[in-house]
C-alpha cells in the first residue's frame, strides 16, 4: 500500500492545564486515514524549531509570562502558520511527523513546491 500524504495540519484550539498552555493540533492525511490529533506545550513547539534550524523560518514570540484568551488565539494561529511553513521547507520530516505523532514511515510528505492545505 503507497503511503498516506499530509493533507493538511490544523491547529484546533488550546487548553490550559496547571498553568501550562497546551495547543491541539490535528493532521489530516489522504487515502481515508482518519486525523491524528496531539497537545503541545509551548516549550516543545520551541524544542521543535531548535530541533529543525530552518533558515527563514519564522517562529512566534515568547514575550509574555502569563497570557490571556486573545493572545493564545494569536499565537494558536501563528504555530498553524509555522507548522504549514515547515511542512513546505523541510527536507526531512521526520522530526515533524514525531511532533504530529504520525509514523513517519507510513507517510509521504508533499513535495516542497505543493502547500499543505489549510
Amino acid at each position: 500500500m503507497a503511503p498516506a500524504t499530509i493533507t493538511s495540519v490544523l491547529v484546533t484550539g488550546h487548553d490550559d492545564n496547571l498553568g501550562h498552555t497546551r495547543y491541539r493540533v490535528e493532521t489530516l492525511l489522504d487515502r481515508g486515514s482518519p486525523s491524528v490529533v496531539v497537545s503541545r506545550r509551548f516549550s516543545a513547539w520551541l524544542f521543535l524549531h531548535r530541533s529543525l534550524a530552518l533558515p527563514g523560518l519564522g517562529f512566534p514570540d515568547r514575550k509574555r509570562l502569563f497570557h490571556g484568551e486573545r493572545v493564545k488565539q494569536k499565537r494558536a494561529a501563528l504555530l498553524q502558520g509555522y507548522l504549514r511553513q515547515a511542512l513546505t521547507i523541510s527536507r526531512d520530516h521526520s522530526q515533524l511527523c514525531s511532533f504530529l505523532g504520525v509514523d513517519a514511515s507510513a507517510v509521504e510528505t508533499p513535495p516542497a513546491d505543493e502547500t499543505v492545505r489549510p
